[in-house]
C-alpha cells in the first residue's frame, strides 16, 4: 500500500512540474523564422546546486553537486547530437584553462554574465520570443577559434528528502516531501552576438545523483524537442 502511494504521488508531482508554465520552450524569432541556423554548439561547464532536506532543515550537497555537474552535459550532448547538431570539443578542462589565463577569465566572465541575466531570463521568459535578451558580444571570447555558432548554458537545482521527511510526507499526503526532484535549465546563446536564442527546462525525479541518466535523459530530450534541426 505504501509503495503504491509513493508511486502515485511521484507521478502527480512530476506532472505538476512538467505542466507548469515555466517549462515552456521559448525560441528567438530568428529561429522561429529560420533566419538563424544552429549547427555547431559548444557546451559550457554546468553549474549545479543540490540540497538535502530533513526534519531539521536543509543542507548543501557539494560533492554530489559536482558529480551531477559532470554528468548533465553528457545528457545535453546526447540530445543535441540526436537532433543533428555537431557538438564541439569543449576547451574548458583544467589543464587547458591553466595554460590560458585569457580563456579562464573569459569563461568566468561569461558564466557570471549569464547568472546575472538568468534572474530575469526565466522570470520574463516570453521576452525571449521577442529577442530582448543578450549577453553581449563578449561571449565570443570563450569561442576563440570561431568554430561554434552557439553556446549552451546549463544550470540545475535539485532537492533530496531524507527518509524521515519522506515518511512524514506519506502521512501528510504531501508529494513534495516524498519525491526527490531536480530542475534543469538550458539556454542557447549566439556565440558571436550573445543573443539568447532559446531557453527551456526539464524535470527529473528519483535518484538523480547516482542514476542521473535514468532520471533526466528523457526530460532533457523532450525539453529540446522544439529546436529546429539543422538543414541537411
Amino acid at each position: 500500500m505504501k509503495t503504491r502511494m509513493i508511486f502515485f504521488f511521484s507521478v502527480a508531482a512530476l506532472m505538476l512540474l512538467l505542466t507548469h508554465p515555466s517549462f515552456a520552450q521559448q525560441l528567438h524569432p530568428k529561429l522561429e523564422k529560420k533566419e538563424k541556423t544552429i549547427r555547431n554548439v559548444l557546451i559550457l561547464p554546468a553549474k549545479v546546486g543540490l540540497t538535502k532536506s530533513g526534519m531539521k532543515g536543509s543542507e548543501g550537497m557539494l560533492k554530489e553537486s559536482d558529480q551531477v555537474a559532470v554528468e548533465l552535459p553528457k545528457l545535453v550532448v546526447a540530445a543535441l547530437e540526436k537532433k543533428g547538431y555537431t557538438v564541439m570539443v569543449a576547451p574548458f578542462n583544467s589543464p587547458t584553462l591553466d595554460d590560458s589565463s585569457d580563456l579562464k577569465f573569459a569563461l568566468s566572465d561569461v558564466q557570471n554574465r549569464y547568472d546575472v541575466l538568468g534572474q530575469q531570463l526565466f522570470r520574463k521568459q516570453k521576452d525571449v520570443k521577442k529577442g530582448r535578451f543578450t549577453l553581449g558580444d563578449e561571449v565570443s571570447k570563450v569561442n576563440p577559434d570561431g568554430k561554434a555558432d552557439t553556446l549552451v548554458f546549463i544550470r540545475a537545482a535539485g532537492n533530496k528528502n531524507t527518509g524521515g521527511k519522506k515518511a512524514l510526507g506519506v502521512l501528510l499526503t504531501n508529494p513534495f516531501m516524498i519525491v526527490d526532484v531536480m530542475i534543469v535549465s538550458i539556454s542557447l546563446v549566439d556565440a558571436q552576438s550573445g543573443e539568447v536564442l532559446a531557453i527551456t527546462q526539464a524535470a527529473g525525479i528519483g535518484d538523480f545523483v547516482n542514476k542521473t541518466e535514468k532520471s533526466l535523459a528523457k526530460g532533457i530530450e523532450k525539453a529540446l524537442k522544439k529546436l529546429p534541426a539543422p538543414a541537411k
